[in-house]
């Protein structure tokens, strides 16, 4: 069974560990954790207003 869940910040190393080995090695992009202040702080860029993550 699959729940989604409104994203709170017990879920913030989660979502890093699925979404960085996806860009490095499936996409094969150089890219790093620190090059993402998106995913360092998922409430204050997807959580403002009525949006979610």
């Amino acid at each position: 069974m699959v729940s989604i869940l409104p994203f709170s910040r017990r879920y913030a190393d989660g979502v890093v560990e699925v979404i960085l080995p996806i860009q490095q090695h499936e996409f094969d992009i150089p890219i790093t954790l620190e090059a993402q202040p998106d995913l360092q702080d998922i409430a204050a860029f997807y959580q403002r207003g009525q949006g979610h993550f």
